[in-house]
Order: C-alpha cells, then structure tokens, then sequence
C-alpha cells in the first residue's frame, strides 16, 4: 500500500502499534558516495506483513504508465516519527540509518536488529545479499518480471525514476523478505549462543556508521601536488623507455624480443595456458634497468589512480573522504573497506598517509595495536618464553632469532609462516632459501616452541570434528571443504585479535573521541593541538588495559601523531 492521504498514514501508525517489530528498508538513487546519496522511497513490513511504501524524493517525468499518483510525501519525516514500535529489523543497517540520517530522520528504536549480520554470524560464508539469502533460506524470490521491468527502467531513469506504484511492489517484496528472514535467523543465532556477541556487533555497526559520517580530511592540495609529480615521471619514463610500460603486449616484445629491439630475456614464468607471465615477481627477478623503470611506472599508476586522483574525486565539499566499512565482507571477522578502500593503504608508504590531516585546532593521531596476533598466538599456546618476551617489552622477532640462532628477518618470516598456516615450500619461498633449509628452521622452531605447534594442531582437530573454530568471544569460523582447516588456527588467531580491536574502539566511542579511520589493527583520532602525553597514555590505557584482566597480558597499543 503507497501511503498517500491522512487514512493511509493512521492505516500505518496502527498497524505499527500493534507490531512489536517492523522491517525497514530504503530506496536512493545510484551513488556510492554519502553526500551524494537521496532517499527515494521507504517500505515497512510489520510482523503480520502488512505492507506499506512511503514515496519520499521520486522525480519523475510523466512518461511511465501507471497513473497520476503524487510522487513525493513531503512530510514523511513526521509519518516515520509516528511508527511507535520497538524493534526495527534491517538488511544491512548501517545503509538505511545512514540514508535516512542524512535526509533528516533520526531512527531510535529500543533494539536494532540486521539480518546481514546475524547472517554473518550464523555462517560467515557468503553469500549474505538479502535476495540470495531469500532465495536459499527462504524459497522465496522476487517477481521475475517485476523485476525485470523495474530494473530496465532504472538503467533509463534512475530508481528515482520509477512512479512510486511500480516502485511500491518491488519494494515491499524486499520489506517481507527481511522480515521473514529475521524469523528465519533468529532461532540459529540463539541456537549458537551468539546474543551477546551480536550485542558487540550491532554497537560496532554503529560506531563504524559514525565514522563513516564523519570522514577524515583529506590535503587536497598536497594530493594534487602529489598526482601531478607522479604524471610526470609517469611521461619521463615512458621517454626513457620508449613505449607505454602498461600495455603488456608491448613490455613483452621488449624483454624477450629478439635484438636489438629487443632484450632477448628467457621468459621465466608462465600461466597455465602457456601465456608469459610478467608480474611484479617476475620483474623483481630480471636484473636490468628497463625492470625497475617499468616496477616505478606501475607503483606510479596505482598511487594516482587508487591514492591521488581516487582520493579527489571521492571527497566532499568539505574536503572528506567517507569509506564504506563492511563488517560482513571477509570471513575472517575482519572489515573490509571501499569508496575509497582506506584499508588499502600501506603501513610503510608515508607518501599516502601524509595526504590526510586534521582541521585546523586539531591533531591527528593513529593508536594501533602492537603484534596484536602474536601475542594472542602466545595467550592460547601459554608459550611462557614468549608471553615473557612481551611482558618485559622485548622485541620478539629479535627473541625468536637468538632462542633459534637465525637472522631476525629469518624469525620474523617463521613467526608469521606458523600463524598464517604457510607450509615448508611457501616458507622457502619467502625466505629465498632451499626446502630442506626452510624444513630445518621449521623443525627447529616447532621443537623449541612446542605449545604453539600443539595449540594450532588442537585447532585444525577441531575444525576437522566440527567443521568450525570458535574465538575466544564465542564467535565462529566454519569450514565447509577439508582443504581449509589447516586455515583453523590463523581463524581463531586473525578474527580474534580483530575482536580486540572491535571492543578497544567502542571503548574510544564511550569515551566520545572522535575517530575518524579504522585501518587494519588501528584507529585514527582527530584530537585538540597539543594534546599531553597523559591525555595520549590514557587513550593507550582505554584500548589496552582491558586486555589484561581479560588474557592475563596487557596487548599494547603505539602512539603515533600522523599530521596536524
């Protein structure tokens, strides 16, 4: 039903009333940036479906066939403030709250439920879209020519487009199907005693919706400066060279060409079809300037395009960068990032991290985690030379290298080959050494480190019985094939250690610090200039401390101030 007149607005705060919970779900046009992003419609499912649509921002032209209904509800604000119920049942919340957010509605129910992350939860294994779980769970799909039309004519007009009849159908079928998919999950996240850790999630969705409301300034000036240097090495080394260093067809001829156009290389590696292969490995490889110019070039055209350019053409007028944090978008437990992916940045490239900065007033700071993953390898295994290692602030690469006589760099590729389930052939890889070299060093690491071979044989045995591991918050990470349970230990490792870091930023959200990035196992903070050393510990303290009356071993956080 569109909800047009005064009787359809009592029709829907009635049938709300009696509801204790109702599905939501919003439609906006086609954009991934925030403040580009409309609300076009809302649709609402209660618990005895009943269906109802709320056309908010259609713009039409009069050429679509179904009537003269009025396109927009201009108070939709005040109906939506009228729906006293609850609980709210979503299919990824952080979208629709924000959405509804930023065109002027403020949803505060009692209890948020998503059904995308109790499908998470459930079983992290995608796939977690609403019509593939309606589809698969349900039995339940959506009206194949409906459908079919409706997206035809969004392609010509947007979804903002489409006269709200057509639009009211196909999105009240996505209202139902949150509905009866909550019905559906319900029982199985109760079944895996996963409440309170949901609990922990849904704060968490919030807390990242903050974030991503908030965004982190970016120096447009320094990324313009940094994409014009960058064009322009780009064009000295396509002069040097002689040809364009992307196009692959034409960096082939060159290395392994005959002479003299060419440098008459062997081509070393291969695709299974027999095609050469030409990618960062190889070029590493080849001991000849043309490799290094064409290494420079390639680093150059994704710093532009991904960093540079990217980072510009994303901002909002006020100079921000909103990301998109997906907390459903790995099986690890992890997040995932996009528009932009700021969790692609790299730890060691300064170049990148030096484009954002603080508004004026303010600093800004980054508080990460230090070997948050082997420290929590050393908890489970209670390996007590190296839980003494971290108690007393030793480097524990360097700790690795003596205890076994090899170069840090030796320990350190060893330490993390055994978190990451890497065998002897990966490790000898890494290490440019010979097999049987790689097998010692793995032999004499276990032999020396006997609890943690142990407590990861422990976890593979458990994956093999039941087919999942569970994290120390009770979390699960199911295996559906054999072939992956030697991934069991580096799970309960790399999604545990991230759920320290989920609970260390809700400790920064209570304490109302303003965050404005996650990347990888750190928070970026914009704090007042000139912030004290005391004020720094304390933040250190807020995401730490917790962890030692938690694993008897505090996990340490590093200060670092990034840019004013």
């Amino acid at each position: 039903m569109i909800v047009q007149t005064e009787a359809d607005i009592e029709e829907l705060r009635n049938a709300c009333l009696f509801s204790p919970y109702v599905a939501v779900d919003t439609e906006t046009n086609f954009t991934d940036q925030h403040h580009k992003r409309f609300l076009v419609g809302i649709s609402i499912c209660t618990a005895k479906e009943e269906l109802f649509y709320i056309p908010v921002g259609h713009q039409m032209d009069g050429v679509l066939p179904f009537g003269n209904l009025q396109a927009n509800v201009p108070n939709w604000v005040g109906i939506m403030e009228q729906i006293k119920c609850p609980e709210w049942i979503f299919h990824n919340a952080k979208f629709d709250l924000t959405v509804l957010e930023l065109a002027g509605f403020k949803c505060q129910p009692e209890q948020i439920w998503d059904t995308l992350i109790m499908s998470h939860l459930i079983d992290e294994n995608p796939p977690h879209g609403l019509k593939q779980l309606g589809k698969i769970l349900l039995k339940m799909e959506e009206a194949p020519e409906l459908a079919k039309q409706i997206r035809s004519l969004s392609k010509l007009y947007g979804w903002e487009g489409i006269h709200p009849a057509a639009m009211a159908m196909y999105a009240e079928q996505d209202a139902l199907m949150t509905m009866r998919l909550f019905h559906f999950l319900l029982p199985l996240l109760r079944g895996q005693d996963l409440f309170e850790v949901y609990s922990v999630d849904i704060r968490y969705m919030e807390f990242l919706r903050q974030i991503e409301l908030r965004g982190v300034l970016l120096n447009q000036e320094k990324a313009r400066q940094r994409s014009k240097e960058s064009v322009s090495r780009m064009a000295q080394i396509r002069h040097e060279v002689g040809f364009e260093p992307n196009r692959l067809i034409l960096l082939r001829d060159k290395l392994y060409g005959p002479p003299p156009e060419g440098l008459g290389l062997v081509p070393s590696s291969r695709t299974p079809s027999g095609k050469i292969q030409i990618n960062e490995a190889v070029l590493e490889g080849i001991n000849h300037p043309l490799a290094g110019l064409v290494l420079e070039y390639r680093g150059l055209t994704k710093a532009t395009s991904t960093w540079y350019d990217g980072f510009l053409q994303k901002t909002d007028l006020a100079g921000r960068l909103h990301p998109t944090f997906n907390q459903t978008g790995t099986v690890t437990g992890r997040l995932s990032c996009s528009n932009p992916n700021l969790q692609q940045i790299p730890r060691e490239f300064d170049r990148v991290k030096s484009l954002f900065m603080a508004p004026e007033g303010f600093e800004l700071w980054e508080f990460d985690f230090s070997q948050i993953e082997l420290r929590l390898a050393a908890v489970y295994a209670q390996e007590e030379s190296l839980l003494e290692a971290f108690r007393t602030g030793k480097d524990i690469h360097q700790q690795v290298a003596d205890e076994l006589g090899i170069s840090r760099y030796a320990a350190k590729t060893i330490n993390f080959a055994i978190l990451y389930g890497a065998g002897v052939r990966k490790l000898a890889e890494q290490l440019g050494t010979s097999v049987q070299k790689a097998f010692g060093f793995l032999d004499n690491y276990k032999k020396t480190y006997p609890k943690l071979t142990q407590v990861a044989l422990q976890a593979n045995n458990a994956a093999e019985q039941n087919h999942y591991v569970k994290m120390w918050t009770g979390r699960r990470r199911h295996f559906r094939f054999p072939s992956e349970h030697h991934k069991a230990f580096n799970s309960v490792i790399q999604g545990g250690a991230f759920e320290i870091v989920k609970r260390a930023g809700l400790n920064l959200w209570d304490s109302d610090y303003q965050v404005v990035n996650q990347v990888h196992d750190s928070y970026w903070l914009e704090l007042p200039a000139h912030v004290t050393s005391a004020e720094v510990e304390y933040i250190c303290e807020l995401m730490s401390e917790w962890t030692i009356e938690m694993f008897e071993l505090e996990f340490v956080v590093d200060p670092k101030r990034l840019y004013g």
